[in-house]
């Protein structure tokens, strides 16, 4: 079972800092909280920048077996997100590649991409306001990544 009934796209991504264990409430439930975009998931890095090493964590959905949740936040729709059940130091070993933010910026850079102008946007508004990539941009992105 998915959230709202949608079949999960094949990659999903986490903006966090290494090793973080994430907040209470996450490592109770467990829930880790990603997202489709890879974009958004830098946005979250960026955000998480100021309390460690950054990364984005890049998952394959059909790795993850049973461990994609059907439930979401609030923002759910604006952050594109899929909930994984398992706690946030957990995914860290699920992913197939952890990626260092600087490095996927400059990836994203290299395509084309600059979201420099979406971090300095107010939190919640950066998230709205930035575009999910096209599938061949996004499959850009994952080669790029794994050959690292």
């Amino acid at each position: 079972m998915y959230l709202n009934a949608i079949t999960p796209p094949k990659y999903l991504f986490r903006g966090t800092t290494e090793n973080y264990r994430g907040n209470k409430i996450a490592q109770e439930m467990p829930v880790t909280c990603t997202s489709e975009s890879p974009f958004i998931a830098y946005l979250f890095a960026k955000e998480a920048e100021k309390y460690g090493r950054a990364v984005i964590l890049v998952f394959d959905t059909m790795q993850l077996n049973d461990c994609i949740y059907p439930m979401g936040n609030t923002r759910q729709n604006k952050e594109m997100e899929f909930v994984l059940n398992i706690k946030p130091i957990d995914a860290f070993g699920k992913a197939i590649s952890i990626i260092d933010c600087q490095q996927f910026n400059n990836i994203i850079i290299e395509l084309g991409f600059d979201l420099s102008k979406f971090v300095k946007l107010e939190l919640h508004s950066r998230y709205e306001a930035v575009k999910k990539p096209s599938e061949k941009e996004l499959n850009l992105i994952i080669d790029k990544i794994l050959k690292l």
